[in-house]
């Protein structure tokens, strides 16, 4: 998941998640799709959280910040440590959230929820492999890092030329 800040742990990046707003299936947003999403709604529709300490809520409030939008200003009325919950919960009208793309596909696909991209730019959380830096690592471990190493590298070139495109 997130990369650790323990200078103990070694943090080997190997995916860029893409970050989406996901709602609830209803008019108001209906009429929104194929549109990206007004950040204005951050300041008033009720937000559906990841807990403190994720990726993805850091990413959102860190981005939301840039953008002028103060983490005390948001309608926060949950925060869950489960995507599953998350979404049930959106399907289910509570409120909005920010969540992953490859998350979201399923309710997205199946009609139970709405899925929209961030005005101008793509918002992504990076997912790390975290362990200690002491570890001796077998044959097989160092491989699997690798191998995610390398993805990641693919990954990455593939982002930025998704962001020149």
């Amino acid at each position: 998941g997130t990369a650790a800040d323990d200078p103990g742990c070694r943090n080997i990046p190997f995916y860029k998640d893409r970050l989406v707003v996901m709602t609830p299936v209803s008019e108001k947003y209906k009429a929104m799709k194929g549109r990206e999403f007004d950040l204005a709604l951050f300041n008033e529709e009720p937000l559906i959280m990841r807990e403190i300490g994720s990726g993805t809520r850091k990413e959102t409030e860190q981005y939301l910040a840039d953008k002028g939008i103060r983490t005390e200003s948001l309608k926060i009325v949950a925060s869950m440590n489960s995507q599953e919950a998350i979404k049930k919960s959106v399907r289910k009208g509570m409120g909005i959230t920010v969540i992953s793309n490859l998350a979201a596909a399923d309710y997205e696909a199946s009609g139970q929820a709405l899925v929209f991209q961030f005005p101008g730019e793509i918002l992504y959380r990076d997912l790390n492999i975290v362990c200690p830096r002491k570890l001796r690592m077998r044959p097989s471990v160092r491989r699997l890092v690798h191998l995610a190493e390398s993805y990641f590298a693919e990954e990455r070139e593939s982002v930025q030329e998704e962001k020149t495109t």
